[in-house]
């Protein structure tokens, strides 16, 4: 596995070299970095992002997760909470939802998960919301 990570970090690498103006090519190595575990490198990636891209919205949940691995955790909830725009993005609410359990902020994860659960039922089909609601009652179980 190491192998295929290293031949994937060259690889992305040298397309950022090919497109330096392109945060898309930066964002599939940030990718990579991170599924390999070089976290400070995806770090150093991101930053790049921020310097040519003007819309925070294409990469500021992946910051979320960068800053979530480095231990920022702060930094990353405000960066998931900024990730939702829509009910097509919500990948940042599902993150701060167990970042906030993680933490043992229960009431602040009840919170996420009824955000998740309203916004499937109102603009997806409602079976997408089984899960969530389980996680929902097993939360608001524990708290009480």
């Amino acid at each position: 596995m190491v192998g295929k990570n290293k031949a994937s970090i060259e690889l992305y690498k040298k397309r950022v070299l090919e497109y330096p103006d392109d945060p898309d090519e930066y964002l599939l190595l940030i990718k990579v970095y991170l599924y390999a575990d070089q976290v400070e490198e995806a770090k150093k990636a991101i930053d790049a992002v921020k310097k040519i891209c003007d819309d925070e919205i294409k990469y500021i949940c992946v910051a979320g997760d960068i800053y979530a691995r480095l231990g920022e955790t702060e930094k990353a909830l405000e960066c998931w909470e900024k990730s939702v725009r829509d009910q097509f993005s919500m990948s940042g609410l599902y993150s701060r939802a167990f970042m906030f359990k993680n933490l043992g902020r229960l009431e602040e994860a009840i919170t996420e998960w009824r955000r998740i659960v309203n916004m499937l039922e109102k603009h997806h089909d409602p079976t997408y919301a089984i899960w969530p609601k389980e996680e929902l009652a097993k939360l608001e179980a524990q708290l009480n």
